[in-house]
């Protein structure tokens, strides 16, 4: 598994809520390499946020964590940074 700090800002817990959080998380995932033989270029898997840190260590009990969880291992931003992070190893 490889690890990377992602920085996030504007990032809205609750969609439709005007809420942002600014902080970092530490992101770690898989990485799938490619199959030629059915066209799939490979790429992060099983991404997953190990901490989150607004101004201090969130703890995962706290009611935004679960939120800001959610949003980030959902979000194609994270994604692409992962192919980044990958690529620049």
């Amino acid at each position: 598994m490889s690890h990377f700090t992602y920085y996030f800002d504007e990032l809205k817990p609750w969609p439709d809520l005007a809420v942002y959080c600014y902080g970092e998380a530490v992101i770690s995932y898989g990485w799938e390499g490619p199959d030629r033989e059915v066209g799939y270029r490979g790429g992060p898997y099983d991404i997953e946020v190990e901490s989150v840190t607004l101004d201090a260590p969130l703890d995962r009990q706290h009611p935004l964590y679960a939120l800001i969880v959610a949003q980030l291992e959902a979000s194609d931003h994270v994604a692409e940074k992962c192919v980044e992070d990958y690529e620049q190893d």
